[in-house]
């Protein structure tokens, strides 16, 4: 059967990590601080002699010891450095302690690759006498609880230090690390005013075991003995653990931030926020949130912000740890612009005093471009963020809540870098006088482009539609970067518009971001409406950037509307416009969206290829510091590659990409998450589906931590994921995740949504594997439905489910009208995609097969030679789907008696679907088809035999139940001679 499409495969503008240990207990050591960085002194366990070494290094004294092992200070001889040297160890039985030092050994190597001046570093890895060693940094200093011991500090110096340290676990997560256990006793201030955070060692991979709703902590708390926590395995310090920690989960990204937010209370206040007698009282009020009013005061702003990231609920606290320092800083920058204002009136005194008169004036200008700056809160402010807020949940979608406080952060994120980009603007101009006038006046155009651009996205979601709640964060997320608006180099090669008509310009460029915003909301036929209308008016204006601005709008919605033709054409004409009038932006964006519409939509590989190398050489011609358009150049160019089927070039160049998208978003960025799964539909087509399932696994981990677990996008993730689970036999499993998929889509999209359409169709296709057709065609039935009402009767989504519901059919023994779906479908794809697709190269394939089922093998015969005359036109020769129409051809071979002819397709057949790497299933198929074959020709039936028992067991393997047992009786049939 056909199988369904592919959800995430491509990305429009914009649309892992391993294991390494469970957290494990360390004990909290007291003690003085010698300024190492590492724990206090203690006698608990016995030392190493003066002059020892361990690995390179000459142990000159121990520092301290605790649960994980014993830290020396020593010497590195040949870098002529003094280091800490941590030795740790792993108790229990042999096999459990070579286990720990395996694990021990990875996490240190993992640390090893974080640098970052806020974390401790760490040098060098090994092993000695049967011990991990860690050496690391010696840091002269003082720990954070010391440094709070010694004397009294203000709120400001202390949010500098946290600011700091917050920074270190930033880097650690970037590396997809876990602290575990962050408290003021691992936080180092050092002599050279650096903060690091140290004593990883607790650290762990992030991601991990989800529960049954995916988010990481239980639905429903079980009910433990506090007291016994440790007991249970509990990990880190009582004080600082998160709820979930101490109900038995295990260490995240999002306990990491409330560990870091209890230190921070502490530190401003000298008090902990949750404080209990016992152990159990501590618990209980930790659990409940029970707060302990502290008698010290900080802003409200600061308080607010850090009880935030102390919630019980984890989806409730910040989105990450850089979005809580975010805040932190923006709100801090507003206080201090209200401290201007309210100053004014003393700064003037100052001045009149004689304290400086060119101060006063440049102090007065700054201020003057913070005000400016500050305007983007008449677009975006609380009484916004709760207007939307308010917009969303009342459309009534189930994620719509976890979507708004989601997206909230993202928006503020924007407006600040606003702000910050508008205030820069003006003093380079005003202030420092180190911009020209033309400068500043590209710069305030491209703000205003930007502008533009959130104002239309808050429009949108305020219209509090259901359709947009889904996309709100992907929208948000992808809104353009300020930083070619504050870049000189960049700025300067900006085409802006003449003066004259701009106004008009900008009303049009308000009526194309309209039409983007309609496209977010997959109102594609109002997109396409609204977008040739503001063409028409850009076209009239004259103003090119703007014409190939518009184009391009309009083009993607033809692409969204399944319109390829139409949409080659409008990009085109984009694409030119935008090269001619050096709109590099727009003209490379225009490139990539044709790369896709030609190379993969339109099956023409080698003009998808050529238009991602335009593409890829127009961003040479960027000014691309971040390297976003770089690495989307990347994946265009690895898409091109894939569809080729040249995979392994295709992985390297999307493992390129996702390096380049960190670097300038963040690991944990949703772009980052569907780079990964379209590489991970590449290890799909090369039939490596355990690699596949490892990277979705871990996009799942990640969009459930940037979406929430009822998002329609965690839904892409898990169809994909039930890709992989089908491939590798575990149909049961596939259709529970087939099924979960369609809950989140049916309740967040609604039940015509297309989304619906596809999971039903794979899932119909599973419950052929498990044997219940009645149920699979029932399913198959629904999707042709919703397609044609929702695409209409000629998409190549409706051939699809024409197709399956006619493969399902005639699993049922039923023939009549399976002629006519196989021919209709046939028909669309001609007409939509051309007579040389890959589409109707397999369109005819399958028709073929239906009509030898039927014992028309003549006919049957015409059909599988002109699939494969399509083949060799649309993708060439080498191209592993001619391997099913070639197996079809040796079974008519085999039927008219041709028994060498069938020999030749069949081993035609088995080799392309072995040098190219295709799924286990379809080799195993081409392995029977060439063994019926070489029984026939009966020059080595015993090798025939061996190739039916390899099918067999392939198919077995994978899932394949009934097609194994119809192998097992044919060789039952076929005894060896």
């Amino acid at each position: 059967m056909a199988s369904g499409a592919q959800p995430s495969r491509s990305h429009d503008d914009s649309l892992a990590s391993s294991h390494l240990s469970d957290c494990v207990s360390d004990e909290t050591i007291a003690g003085t601080h010698d300024g190492s960085g590492l724990p206090p002194r203690t006698q608990t366990v016995g030392s190493l002699p003066l002059g020892f070494t361990v690995g390179r290094y000459v142990v000159l004294s121990k520092l301290g010891a605790g649960g994980m092992g014993v830290v020396y200070a020593a010497h590195d001889p040949e870098l002529d450095r003094k280091v800490a040297v941590k030795l740790m160890r792993a108790r229990g039985s042999p096999e459990r302690i070579a286990r720990g030092h395996e694990r021990l050994l990875a996490e240190a190597q993992a640390l090893a690759r974080l640098s970052d001046p806020h974390v401790v570093t760490v040098h060098d890895v090994g092993e000695h006498d049967g011990q991990v060693f860690v050496a690391m940094e010696f840091v002269e200093g003082r720990t954070l609880a010391a440094w709070l011991r010694q004397a009294r500090r203000s709120w400001p110096e202390v949010l500098e230090v946290m600011l700091q340290a917050g920074r270190g676990i930033v880097a650690a997560h970037a590396r997809e690390l876990v602290h575990c256990d962050f408290k003021p006793d691992n936080v180092m201030l050092g002599d050279d005013g650096r903060v690091r955070v140290m004593d990883f060692g607790l650290v762990q991979a992030a991601s991990g075991p989800k529960t049954e709703d995916g988010s990481g902590t239980p639905r429903e708390l079980p009910a433990i003995d506090p007291s016994r926590a440790r007991a249970h395995g509990l990990v880190g310090t009582p004080a600082y653990m998160a709820p979930e920690q101490h109900m038995g989960g295990r260490g995240t990204m999002a306990s990491d931030q409330y560990s870091f937010c209890v230190t921070a209370w502490e530190a401003f206040h000298g008090c902990r926020p949750f404080v209990g007698e016992t152990l159990p009282a501590l618990v209980g009020n930790i659990l409940e949130g029970a707060i302990r009013e502290p008698a010290t005061r900080v802003p409200k702003w600061l308080r607010r912000t850090i009880e935030r990231g102390m919630a019980s609920d984890p989806a409730r606290r910040w989105p990450s740890m850089k979005a809580l320092l975010s805040a932190i800083e923006r709100r801090r920058a507003r206080s201090r612009r209200r401290k201007w204002l309210l100053g004014g009136a003393a700064v003037v005194g100052m001045a009149a005093a004689g304290l400086g008169g060119q101060r006063w004036v440049w102090a007065q200008q700054v201020h003057a471009c913070e005000e400016q700056g500050a305007a983007v809160a008449a677009m975006w402010n609380e009484d916004q963020a709760a207007a939307l807020r308010e917009a969303m949940v009342g459309t009534g979608v189930s994620h719509a809540e976890v979507t708004a406080e989601k997206v909230i952060p993202w928006l503020d994120a924007q407006a600040e870098a606003w702000r910050e980009a508008r205030t820069h603007a003006c003093v380079q101009s005003e202030v420092e006088r180190t911009w020209e006038a033309d400068t500043l006046d590209r710069s305030l155009w491209c703000l205003d482009e930007r502008r533009r651009e959130l104002q239309g996205l808050i429009a949108e979601l305020l219209r509090g539609e259901p359709e947009m709640v889904g996309r709100a964060v992907q929208a948000a997320s992808s809104l353009r970067s300020m930083d070619s608006c504050r870049d000189e180099l960049t700025l300067s090669r900006q085409p802006i518009p003449p003066l004259d008509g701009r106004e008009e310009i900008v009303a049009v460029g308000e009526e194309v971001g309209r039409a983007d915003a309609l496209q977010r909301a997959g109102q594609y036929d109002e997109s396409v409406a609204v977008g040739r209308a503001a063409l028409e008016r850009a076209e009239a204006l004259g103003w090119a950037p703007l014409v190939a601005m518009a184009r391009r709008t309009v083009g993607r919605a033809h692409l969204h509307r399944g319109e390829y033709p139409e949409a080659e054409a409008m990009l085109e004409l984009a694409f030119f416009e935008g090269a001619r009038a050096d709109a590099l932006e727009q003209a490379a964006l225009a490139a990539g969206d044709l790369s896709k519409v030609a190379g993969d939509r339109l099956a023409r590989p080698a003009d998808g290829l050529r238009w991602a190398k335009w593409e890829e050489l127009i961003v040479t011609r960027l000014h691309d510091p971040s390297g976003r358009y770089h690495a989307r150049a990347l994946e265009d160019l690895a898409l091109m590659r894939h569809v080729m089927g040249e995979h392994q070039e295709a992985i390297a160049l999307y493992e390129r990409a996702v390096g380049l998208y960190e670097q300038a978003l963040g690991p944990e960025h949703i772009t980052v998450s569907k780079t990964i799964g379209d590489m991970a539909i590449v290890f799909q087509d090369l039939g490596d589906h355990e690699r596949a399932k490892t990277l979705n696994e871990r996009i799942l981990a990640m969009q459930e931590r940037a979406l929430g677990p009822d998002h329609p996008d965690v839904g892409i993730v898990l169809h994909n994921l039930a890709r992989d689970h089908r491939a590798l036999g575990a149909a049961t499993e596939a259709k529970a995740l087939y099924e979960r998929a369609l809950a989140i889509w049916e309740a967040s999209l609604g039940p015509e949504h297309p989304h619906v359409a596809q999971v039903l169709n794979n899932l119909g296709n599973v419950l052929v594997d498990l044997g219940d057709y009645e149920q699979s065609l029932a399913l198959h039935q629904r999707a042709l439905a919703i397609r044609e009402r929702v695409f209409g009767p000629d998409h190549p989504q409706v051939a699809q489910s024409l197709e399956n519901v006619a493969n399902t059919r005639l699993e049922l023994g039923v023939s009549d009208e399976l002629i006519a779906l196989h021919e209709r479908a046939l028909a669309i794809r001609e007409r939509t995609l051309g007579s040389e697709h890959v589409e109707v190269a397999s369109g005819l394939s399958s028709l073929g097969r239906v009509l030898f089922e039927l014992d028309r093998i003549e006919e049957a015969q015409a059909r599988f030679e002109q699939a494969l005359r399509t083949w060799d036109a649309s993708v060439g020769p080498e191209h592993p789907g001619r391997a099913h129409t070639l197996s079809g051809l040796a079974d008519v071979a085999l039927a008219q008696g041709r028994v060498a002819d069938a020999v030749a397709s069949a081993e035609q057949a088995l080799t392309l679907v072995t040098s190219s790497g295709a799924p286990a299933p379809a080799v195993a198929e081409s392995r029977f088809v060439l063994a019926r074959a070489r029984w026939e020709a009966g020059a080595d039936r015993a090798a025939a035999r061996q190739l039916a028992e390899q099918a067999r067991d392939g198919l077995r393997q994978h899932g394949h139940a009934k097609r194994a047992a119809e192998i097992e009786e044919w060789l039952a049939s076929h005894p060896a001679p």
